[in-house]
């Protein structure tokens, strides 16, 4: 009641300090202050009343149509909304607005096309003994042909995408052996290590026994009964313990990988092969 009296007085023309001395005068306690403070908490942020206005936008469309039921730009995106509120009443508002107003709605739009699954766990019936961890994010190794680990992935040619997978020494970082294929399956990735202890035998340098062969569980199926790949001492084979960093130095074998053989070469020799990247041993 007192603030009230105030804006009234001022609205007159009288100033908040004359005021509030009249009313103490008049055995009042009221001080300037007091009432610019109680001004300053009721008055609302003008980005409060622009977020209402959009908000209540937003929240019509969900039940503006017939019978209740959503309108048909409810299923925008961020970028189709803010075209839309622009049209239709709020043209300065930001891209950046309207994101963070739809996310408080729950509003994401429609995304055309399947979802992408990126992890698919085993089928039922089938053999899901993986192998131990031996390495335990243990990259590094006192001596050659200690522990390798291998992977492989897709690369882009001139020709089409193929499959590229390669064995790395932990000790040298040098790939020992590689395999490409068109199709990916236990012969593609038996390919790689079989190259890679030929390579290994030819140069002088055979396997001991106990190496650990450290790979992911990726989507190869396994062969039932898989044969040696040595004729003497067989690969311990590891797996990681799921943690996304054990795969470390085989991440930065693809990046150059790909960046070598998938054929980002100028446009004017568009008609050339993409050239092999030199391997040491």
């Amino acid at each position: 009641m007192i603030c009230g009296f105030i804006d009234a007085q001022r609205v007159v023309g009288h100033r908040v300090e004359l005021i509030c001395r009249v009313l103490r005068e008049q055995g009042l306690a009221v001080t300037p202050r007091s009432y610019r403070s109680w001004k300053a908490a009721t008055s609302v942020p003008a980005r409060v009343v622009s977020d209402a206005a959009v908000l209540d936008v937003l929240r019509g469309l969900k039940t503006g149509g017939p019978d209740g039921g959503p309108l048909p730009e409810v299923l925008y995106g961020r970028r189709k909304m803010t075209s839309w509120l622009r049209r239709n009443g709020f043209p300065d508002i930001g891209k950046r607005t309207v994101n963070r107003l739809m996310r408080v709605e729950g509003m994401n739009g429609v995304v055309r096309g399947a979802r992408t699954r990126t992890t698919i766990g085993a089928k039922p019936g089938a053999d899901k003994v993986r192998a131990a961890d031996l390495l335990k994010r243990n990259f590094r190794t006192g001596a050659p042909n200690r522990a390798w680990v291998t992977d492989f992935t897709y690369v882009a040619t001139w020709a089409g995408f193929v499959y590229v997978a390669f064995a790395i020494d932990l000790f040298s970082r040098a790939a020992v052996g590689w395999s490409i294929a068109t199709v990916k399956d236990v012969a593609f990735v038996e390919a790689c290590l079989s190259m890679a202890l030929w390579r290994r035998d030819q140069r002088g340098r055979p396997v001991p026994a106990g190496m650990v062969h450290h790979s992911d569980a990726g989507s190869t199926p396994r062969s039932g009964s898989p044969k040696p790949l040595s004729c003497t001492d067989s690969p311990r084979p590891s797996e990681p313990s799921g943690m996304p960093w054990t795969t470390l130095p085989r991440s930065r074998s693809w990046a150059f990988t790909r960046t070598r053989r998938s054929g980002r070469t100028p446009r004017s020799a568009a008609g050339r092969c993409a050239t092999s990247p030199t391997w040491n041993a």
